[in-house]
């Protein structure tokens, strides 16, 4: 006789498990709003127990507005989590059926056919066919332009960038020449990697026209020569904060409609020195009384005109390949003098990438070894450097700022202290390459 082996039943939900795939809090949870989140958390509550609720009381439980609660099954929708199921006309409301987050995340030509949500193609309000993240991610050309993002970025894509970029291409005709470079200039130059960030420049430079390389580096050069300008005049005013938009148009008139060079721009900051508020205002009426007596537009001698963006930032790969090399002119030097400190480095070298094999083995015990082996290595070799009179860190680069390792941002993505400084060499740098 066979033994029987069951569970008894909870009636209570609230003494039961709701399982939420981890995929969903790892891609879907951070980019979506606190309230779109309760939403798909108490739904799949009801969902995991087979029952149905008024869409009014549902709403109050989460102390929603029954617009919130629609505008998240909007979004959840789009990001192919769920599919709405309307119930004739639109006013009759809709049942909710939940997909799965695997499949709308890695989005396999075979995802189409496990949900009718796949098999029909959505359209936008205007009846414009729309494709889906899935679709979009099945493009060879997308999945392409979704890795080269992703190397940027140093992780994965989430589906809702996924979306926007989709959206980039079909709402503003972006290439994925002007899009990749968004995303190196936000991330790599601004330190900055938020998808609203970076959609609000994309749109900016799809609305100038700004469609490849060469119109973008020309439109951030001048932008930046203009930021340069505006800074040193802030400066003579002894003002420590950035002009705002209207002070920057009022700065730019005096170069475009003034045709006033800086040295008289600076020369009008002067005469605020006897008032107890200086402002761009007063500068303005200095400048309209010199302009009126016929003491302004001559144009700007050459040195006073800033170097663009491009060249310093050219200028600090120059001071890096510079250290780089000095470097190896130092290491060379000493492995003549000290062989044995060649072998150490080389030993070192080799060990490196094995400590990182052995952490995804997760063999501890030889991440361990490797490690103490490291430790020797660099003990031994910083003995033998002070025997033979060098210092301990001959054999490193040595940068021109460690503040920001000669890049010209902090980690933060601020501009380092050195950038100004920078800056006026690499004018003098740009001459001496044209000599």
């Amino acid at each position: 006789m066979r033994m029987n082996f069951t569970y008894a039943k909870t009636k209570n939900w609230y003494l039961k498990d709701t399982a939420i795939e981890n995929i969903f809090i790892g891609e879907y949870m951070a980019p979506a709003k606190g309230d779109y989140v309760k939403v798909y958390l108490l739904a799949q509550m009801y969902a995991a127990n087979g029952a149905s609720e008024e869409p009014r009381i549902f709403a109050n439980q989460l102390l929603l507005s029954q617009e919130t609660v629609d505008e998240a099954w909007e979004y959840w929708e789009k990001c192919g989590l769920v599919e709405r199921i309307f119930k004739g006309e639109k006013e009759d409301g809709y049942d909710i059926r939940f997909l799965s987050p695997r499949e709308a995340l890695y989005c396999g030509k075979d995802a189409k056919n496990t949900s009718k949500a796949g098999d029909a193609e959505k359209k936008n309000a205007t009846g414009t066919k729309k494709s889906s993240v899935a679709d979009r991610l099945v493009d060879t050309e997308l999945k392409d332009l979704f890795a080269a993002i992703q190397e940027i970025l140093g992780r994965p894509i989430t589906p809702m960038e996924c979306e926007t970029v989709g959206n980039w291409r079909s709402d503003y005709a972006a290439s994925s020449e002007m899009i990749l470079y968004a995303y190196s200039y936000c991330v790599n130059i601004l330190g900055k990697e938020s998808i609203r960030y970076i959609d609000a420049v994309v749109r900016a430079w799809a609305g100038k026209g700004l469609t490849d390389t060469e119109k973008i580096e020309k439109y951030l050069d001048e932008v930046e020569n203009r930021h340069s300008l505006h800074r040193r005049i802030f400066k003579a005013l002894g003002f420590m904060r950035n002009p705002t938009e209207a002070e920057e148009g009022i700065m730019d008139s005096w170069f475009n409609d003034g045709g006033f060079s800086l040295e008289e721009i600076l020369d009008a900051c002067t005469a605020t020195s006897g008032i107890s508020n200086p402002n761009i205002r007063y500068v303005d009426k200095v400048l309209e009384g010199r302009r009126k007596e016929g003491k302004a537009g001559k144009p700007a001698p050459a040195d006073e005109v800033a170097v663009s963006r491009k060249v310093v930032i050219e200028y600090y790969e120059y001071l890096r390949q510079k250290a780089s090399d000095e470097a190896k002119a130092r290491r060379a030097e000493v492995y003549a003098k000290v062989p044995k400190i060649g072998e150490l480095q080389n030993e070192l070298k080799e060990i490196v990438p094995q400590i990182s094999k052995a952490l995804i083995r997760k063999n501890k015990e030889e991440s361990s070894r490797l490690r103490e082996r490291c430790d020797a290595i660099l003990e031994e070799s910083n003995k033998l450097l002070k025997k033979a009179g060098f210092s301990e860190d001959y054999l490193e680069d040595r940068y021109y700022c460690d503040e920001c390792k000669d890049t010209g941002f902090r980690e933060t993505g601020e501009k380092c202290s050195c950038y100004e400084k920078r800056m006026s060499e690499a004018k003098q740098w740009q001459k001496s390459l044209a000599n």
